[in-house]
């Protein structure tokens, strides 16, 4: 009788190696590093005041005042200038906390993007708490089971969101310090790549690092004030209070949001417009100014910036602000702030957890899971891996016992991705869909596009975005592309060629009670599960 494995993990494809000649990407830009920082911070509407406060301890000489805003003064006497960004992008607030546990959302500031909410969909959210941070992950519709939902053509709303944070009950959630009006908002890691930074905001949250970078230069004349403002989302309400007990002051420049399309690095206007009544109504500036910043994909959970347009903009701010500043100066970066993380679980579900998560965050598309396979490998006992084989498809079988009422037990390394389909002139890459994978899961997300070198000491993976539509009704975008920030000749000098892989960014988590949140859990989870019964 032929004996089949007790245990064997199932792959689909032979690994694609990069080219011998292939170039190895530059560094990211210091400016787009700096700006990425300030980009991930966690300041939904009307909830800003622990990134402020954050600011403002990490920066020398910044305070929060009465209004919660973060000011630094720079200079004294006349003409008195002020130069004010705002820190809070659109999120929402906890509505309602369902008996078995999940928490529903409205939304507050204002978001600009038609797929605002959908882009939530499958991703990492943290609810500000009294407590602090806690971190969730909106549900979305199972891609195994897609059949059922081919008449869900209609782009998902605030309403369709709904939110896991492990627990099971009401009385979970509120035990966690989970509560009605808590903010809610994106968790987005810090993402720079090439020239570029990009995530919520980006464009807003350049105009805070410009302003804040101004401290490393020289006021000429008179006293200029640098504001972090709070309730930008809400006719900027703090900077209105500031204002209005300032009296007089001589010229006011807002850092706007970012806007799409602009043929320079920035928009200015001179006036601040019905949008901005309130504040209007409260300032007596002899001179006002607005500017915006030229992004990409402006709106987006994933909207961009180029360096080379936030130095262009922070030398606008500081001429208007009257301050001498070196082209080459350094860029204020505050520490980002994450969601906060659970202590890891002890004993025994601590092992699996950590197993688990070990495998979760490796890439490994269908067709490309050398990196999983290591894994798997490596982790097996000594005996075990002494005797697994991998075969010339990639799978790893591991036969043991006699050889009779063969039972086998199957796990599958791969996850769902995609791979390179073409290389466009303008760097953006189209995709072909490995496994399955539903495309608004993935549409404006961090990209992480891979070499697949089957070694220990492989190469890093380019980081990039899945584009998002910039506008759009529809559930499902026709097609799929991803950007690396450089065109298509810097790509192929760099090895990239149809048939590689990419995945999102991915970080597996602990949520409350007994769950664990991360990408690829099918079926990584499988994996470690027989991973641990060799262990016993």
């Amino acid at each position: 009788m032929r004996r089949l494995p007790v245990a064997s993990l199932v792959v689909t494809a032979a690994l694609l190696a990069s080219p011998l000649h292939a170039q190895v990407a530059p560094p990211d830009d210091a400016a787009a590093v700096a700006l990425s920082a300030w980009i991930s911070l966690l300041a939904p509407p009307g909830a800003e005041e622990e990134s402020a406060a954050r600011v403002a301890k990490a920066l020398p000489g910044w305070s929060v005042d009465q209004f919660g805003n973060a000011v630094r003064r720079l200079g004294s006497g006349t003409p008195r200038r002020v130069v004010a960004c705002g820190l809070d992008v659109p999120a929402y607030v906890v509505s309602q906390i369902t008996s078995d546990g999940y928490l529903r959302v409205r939304r507050t500031g204002n978001a600009t993007h038609p797929l605002w909410d959908q882009f939530h969909e499958a991703q990492r959210v943290a609810v500000i708490t009294a407590r602090g941070s806690r971190a969730g992950v909106v549900a979305v519709a199972n891609g195994h089971f897609t059949q059922q939902h081919r008449a869900d053509t209609v782009a998902s709303t605030m309403d369709d969101l709904w939110v896991d944070v492990g627990a099971g009950s009401a009385a979970e959630v509120r035990a966690a310090g989970i509560a009605l009006l808590d903010p809610l908002t994106i968790d987005r890691p810090v993402w720079s790549f090439g020239r570029f930074a990009a995530g919520p905001g980006a464009g807003a949250r350049a105009g805070c690092a410009a302003v804040a970078s101004l401290v490393y230069g020289q006021v000429q004349d008179g006293e200029t004030m640098l504001v972090v403002s709070s309730g930008r989302s809400f006719g900027w309400l703090g900077l209105s209070r500031l204002m209005s007990s300032l009296g007089t002051v001589a010229s006011l420049t807002l850092l706007e949001d970012g806007v799409r399309g602009s043929s320079g690095p920035f928009e200015s206007a001179d006036a601040l417009g019905n949008r901005r009544a309130s504040l209007a109504r409260t300032t007596d500036a002899q001179q006002v100014r607005v500017l915006a910043p030229r992004v990409r994909y402006a709106g987006s959970l994933v909207e961009t910036i180029d360096a080379d347009d936030a130095r262009a903009l922070r030398r606008e701010v500081a001429r208007v602000a009257g301050v001498q500043l070196a082209d080459d100066a350094a860029w204020v970066a505050p520490p980002p702030a994450r969601a906060a993380t659970l202590a890891p679980r002890a004993g025994t579900q601590g092992t699996i957890e950590r197993q688990w998560m070990s495998l979760a965050d490796l890439p490994g598309v269908s067709g490309h899971e050398g990196p999983v396979r290591r894994a798997v490998l490596a982790a097996m006992p000594a005996w075990a891996r002494k005797r697994a084989v991998v075969d010339s498809m990639g799978n790893i079988i591991l036969a043991m016992g006699p050889p009779r009422d063969t039972v086998a037990f199957l796990a599958h390394m791969d996850e769902v991705g995609f791979e390179v389909a073409s290389i466009l002139p303008d760097g953006r890459v189209t995709l072909r869909s490995r496994g399955g994978a539903v495309l608004p899961s993935w549409e404006g997300v961090p990209a992480l596009l891979h070499f697949d070198v089957d070694t220990d000491a492989s190469r890093p993976p380019l980081r990039g975005v899945f584009v998002p539509r910039d506008s759009g009704r529809t559930r499902s975008p026709a097609a799929l592309t991803a950007w690396f920030g450089m065109d298509g000749v810097q790509l192929t000098a760099l090895g990239v060629h149809p048939g590689m892989s990419l995945t999102a960014y991915k970080r597996a988590d602990r949520l409350l009670g007994t769950r664990i949140t991360g990408r690829a859990s099918d079926d990584r989870t499988g994996s470690t599960t027989l991973l641990m019964a060799l262990g016993q």
